[in-house]
């Protein structure tokens, strides 16, 4: 198989390559640990600017559809504000007819009746 230069991939490996066993000082390992630790902060580091910067394109682009689709309201109501779903003014009900299926003059239903079932 080859890679997408034109390489063998067993001569390439995992992208990794093992370098000879040569004893470090315990100074070096750590100045080696430390400077991948500074590389891998910065990196998160500009990975959070560019989120942080769709984040604002995003919510501007919210902002200007809200406006838009505000502005599209208006036009259509004359200027006034439509009432909220659900809200008296957006529906109202309409009044009762015929006589109520409550009345306090039936009788309260039987004490101690029971159902059944099988």
């Amino acid at each position: 198989m080859w890679d997408r230069g034109g390489f063998p991939k067993a001569a390439i490996g995992s992208g990794h390559r093992a370098l000879p066993s040569v004893p470090r000082s315990p100074l070096q390992e750590y100045e080696a640990r430390l400077a991948q630790l500074r590389a891998d902060y910065e990196a998160e580091q500009e990975s959070r600017a560019r989120l942080e910067e769709d984040i604002t394109a995003m919510r501007n682009s919210y902002d200007v559809k809200l406006s838009t689709l505000e502005q599209n309201l208006r036009k259509e109501t004359g200027g006034r504000a439509r009432p909220a779903a659900g809200s008296p003014a957006c529906c109202p009900r309409p009044p009762p007819t015929g006589p109520s299926s409550v009345s306090s003059s039936q009788p309260p239903s039987k004490a101690g009746t029971s159902i059944t079932l099988t």
